[in-house]
């Protein structure tokens, strides 16, 4: 108990010395937190919330940490980290924190009750409209807003809902550019059945995305080897895991 009450006592102190601009008091309240091997999840959650909702640089590095001590927590620092991630232009990376957020709320079955589950309605909000970047940014607007509508079947955060909705208006209203849309068609190709799959990871691992080079190079063999899968349903949640040493697969 006493590591949960030091942890509780942290944050106030990180709170307090964020109040009063104290940046070495704050990152040190943080880091003893974080320290402190009794600490757990519930504990250190909101550590991390305010050091990204505060928008302390110096301690960013414990929202990772948080994920990798908690790799299962459905608390919403992963979305946070995904949204550091896109700050930071690692589109890749916030694509696939975001995909995993979701898959664990999905696999608790939270997605269909968010709005009774109030700490994660707006991270999983978040997190859908973080799982759009790398695909926006490849140029794949008609994949994101596939995203952007299976968002919309659940219970949003109201404000977050609203983001998302001027994200697909802005999606379809890219979409009218002639450059923009051969870019799309091309995607389109590929998830309708795999085509141009060898050019689009190459240019995936040229512009630094090589987790979406991954999972494109995956999705072709699927459709080489299961006639049924399609992209853009259940796919959007499946996950790259390890079937076997030196293996991997989508689900």
């Amino acid at each position: 108990m006493a590591g949960i009450r030091d942890a509780r006592h942290l944050a106030d102190r990180l709170e307090a010395a964020l109040r009063a601009g104290d940046a070495e008091a704050a990152e040190s309240a943080a880091r003893a937190a974080f320290a402190d091997p009794a600490a757990g999840e519930d504990d250190l959650a909101p550590i991390a919330g305010l050091i990204f909702e505060s928008g302390f640089h110096p301690a960013f590095d414990l929202v990772e940490g948080f994920v990798e001590r908690f790799p299962d927590s459905v608390h919403g620092i992963r979305a946070y980290l995904a949204d550091l991630h896109a700050q930071s232009g690692n589109f890749d990376r916030a694509t696939v924190e975001a995909r995993i957020y979701l898959r664990l709320v999905r696999d608790r079955g939270l997605l269909p009750k968010l709005d009774a589950v109030r700490i994660v309605q707006a991270a999983a909000s978040r997190a859908f409209l973080l799982l759009t970047a790398a695909y926006t940014e490849l140029g794949a607007r008609s994949y994101s807003a596939r995203v952007l509508d299976l968002a919309q079947k659940f219970a949003l955060d109201p404000e977050w809902r609203e983001t998302l909705v001027a994200e697909r208006s802005r999606l379809a209203d890219e979409l009218a550019d002639p450059a923009v849309r051969a870019a799309d068609v091309r995607w389109e190709a590929f998830f309708a059945g795999g085509r141009q799959s060898g050019s689009l990871i190459e240019e995936c691992l040229g512009r630094g995305y090589p987790a979406m080079a991954q999972r494109l190079d995956l999705i072709e063999a699927q459709f080489r080897f299961d006639p049924a899968f399609r992209c853009g349903g259940p796919e959007i949640l499946q996950l790259v895991r390890a079937a076997a040493p030196g293996s991997l697969v989508l689900r």
